[in-house]
């Protein structure tokens, strides 16, 4: 939350100098419609129902962002300044070397490994057995790492380190995700159909 909050601080402030007051309506919409939609898809999975109560969270919301308004000062982020007798906000140079910096961190983000919180297409047929092998060089470690945990929430069982199986369905997004994270060459996923039918699917 901390970087998403900076991040849209900056980003906002890098378009052009804001008004304070603005600037805070604008944190407590995003961060309200975030959580507002977060209660709803838990509230959707029949879970844990949360007391969401607007105006306390809105409470927490401002005091998060005087928090990152003062932190992002004191770091010589951004600046202030007054006009007409309002308070405005504008970004550094230095500001705008780490809103790119955030921006690489978080365009190059892994994707979210938990596929069971997802409701995705299935690729593959539930019927049969998928294996997956890959060889990914230890440059790759984090994503080497990323693909067995997300083999694991997928619920597969490991046969070595480097190979698993599982019965049943491959979700779409998966496939999609370690396509975009350029995995697709070093990962092999083979559907075995209950007649012993060997069809490559990566």
């Amino acid at each position: 939350m901390k970087g998403k909050l900076m991040l849209e601080i900056l980003s906002t402030l890098d378009k052009g100098e804001s008004n304070l007051a603005d600037l805070i309506e604008y944190a407590c919409n995003l961060a309200s419609s975030f959580r507002r939609a977060e209660v709803g898809l838990i509230r959707n999975k029949k879970a844990q129902l949360f007391n969401f109560n607007e105006k306390d969270e809105k409470r927490k919301i401002i005091k998060r962002f005087y928090a990152m308004i003062s932190y992002l000062e004191k770091d010589g982020l951004i600046c202030r300044f007054f006009q007409k007798e309002r308070l405005y906000l504008k970004i550094t140079n230095r500001g705008k070397d780490k809103l790119n910096s955030l921006k690489h961190k978080f365009n190059n983000a892994l994707p979210d490994w938990d596929y069971k919180s997802r409701s995705d297409k299935l690729r593959t047929s539930q019927k049969g057995v998928v294996i997956v092998a890959f060889d990914i060089p230890e440059k790759e470690r984090v994503k080497r790492e990323w693909l067995r945990n997300a083999l694991r929430s997928l619920d597969f069982e490991m046969l070595q380190r480097s190979v698993w199986m599982k019965k049943g369905g491959m979700p779409e997004s998966f496939i999609n995700d370690l396509k975009s994270m350029n995995l697709a060459g070093y990962v092999r996923i083979f559907q075995i159909n209950r007649l012993g039918n060997l069809k490559q699917l990566v």
